[in-house]
């Protein structure tokens, strides 16, 4: 097993050329800019809350779009795909970028920072809302609502999971929250035919869900500043690589719906067993894949639609 952590690279295996190179690539990508219209900032810096947000403009005019991960600290899915999205390159508008909003959390492993006081601990409930908190409270939801208020963003999309799937339980694992827009529901509407179709079994389809909790990051970006804003759940139980492949391809039928993408969604494969019976074919266009982008043997294309991996724990 192979493990990454910021620029230090160990394994318990001999090393091929071909891993050398991968991890090499990944070391590059993962830390400085993305290209020349990224910068970088840091949230609540010099406190236990501190984490970085990154701004990816493309210097031409369009909307602005904000990616949230890591808001509660057991959903790592959205941490990684948003971790993930910051490295794509944009057309028009600007794209914000907070990979790990609740850094503390996310070490923990928890839901919620077991350090803070009970009342501040869920930190999607510390945000400004009608008939609620007038301000933010904690020192994480007010350096995260600063930022947002002075980005003013179009639309704010937050990444969570849910510990089950929607259609046979309470759980929001397995749906998209929207706020009451006729263009969220219409985008919503988009994602959902996308990741559905890449679903076999009817129970774990994603669904449609209306009004974000009072307190949380979305409703406040929604009621004070009038955005568009979003919710994406994965479920939890689905492998972690699935789950974060469902944020990448959600946002990323945002951000080409928005004309701030005019790629599709870079191909990188899934690590799924491979069934001995099935037999590959084309990907739904809908999904953006590019099977050419990847070297065999790293992916088959099953009839399902879903990119499954042949080999390589780097990817990490």
């Amino acid at each position: 097993m192979t493990r990454l952590k910021g620029n230090l690279v160990s394994t318990s295996i001999p090393w091929s050329p071909r891993r050398l190179f991968i991890a090499a690539m990944l070391a590059a990508v993962s830390v400085g800019p993305a290209y020349a219209g990224e910068t970088q900032g840091l949230l609540a810096e010099g406190t236990r809350w501190q984490t970085p947000y990154y701004v990816i403009d493309s210097n031409k005019p369009g909307p602005t779009v904000m990616i949230v991960g890591g808001v509660h600290g057991n959903e790592v899915a959205g941490a990684k795909a948003a971790e993930i999205i910051r490295h794509w390159v944009i057309v028009r508008g600007k794209l914000l970028v907070v990979p790990r909003a609740n850094a503390p959390a996310l070490l923990a492993d928890k839901r919620c920072d077991p350090n803070e006081p009970t009342e501040t601990r869920d930190l999607n409930r510390n945000f400004p809302c009608k008939g609620g908190l007038y301000k933010p409270r904690g020192a994480a939801a007010e350096a995260l609502w600063q930022l947002t208020e002075r980005t003013k963003p179009d639309w704010l999309v937050d990444l969570h999971e849910g510990i089950d799937f929607r259609k046979t339980s309470k759980s929001t694992g397995g749906s998209i929250i929207g706020t009451n827009s006729e263009e969220v529901v219409r985008i919503a509407k988009i994602m959902l035919d996308a990741v559905n179709a890449t679903i076999d079994n009817p129970k774990q389809k994603h669904v449609m869900l209306m009004g974000p909790a009072r307190g949380s990051l979305a409703r406040a970006a929604w009621e004070r500043l009038q955005a568009k804003a979003i919710i994406l759940e994965t479920c939890r139980k689905d492998p972690l690589d699935v789950r974060v492949r469902q944020h990448e391809l959600m946002v990323h039928l945002l951000l080409t719906n928005l004309k701030m993408i005019d790629q599709p969604v870079p191909a990188r494969p899934l690590r799924r067993n491979i069934p001995s019976d099935d037999s590959t074919t084309n990907a739904p266009r809908a999904l953006g894949w590019r099977p050419a982008s990847i070297p065999p043997p790293a992916f088959v294309v099953c009839r399902s639609g879903h990119i499954l991996l042949c080999e390589s724990e780097e990817f990490w």
